[in-house]
């Protein structure tokens, strides 16, 4: 995937994550953070890598 395309399809996601609702981002917030804690649990370091990814995108 090009640089451009991965530009938009950022831009794109942070401006639904900006207007989404508190209640919604509140439990978007939570499920994240469960599943960074699930991710510290595996031995695989690439879990905790796409949760800290997920997390920086759409938080």
């Amino acid at each position: 995937m090009g640089t451009l395309k991965l530009n938009i399809i950022v831009k794109i996601i942070s401006i639904i994550i900006s207007n989404v609702s508190p209640e919604l981002k509140n439990k978007l917030k939570i499920s994240i953070q469960d599943l960074k804690a699930k991710a510290k649990e595996t031995k695989n370091p690439f879990d905790d890598l796409l949760m800290e990814f997920v997390e920086a995108v759409l938080l």
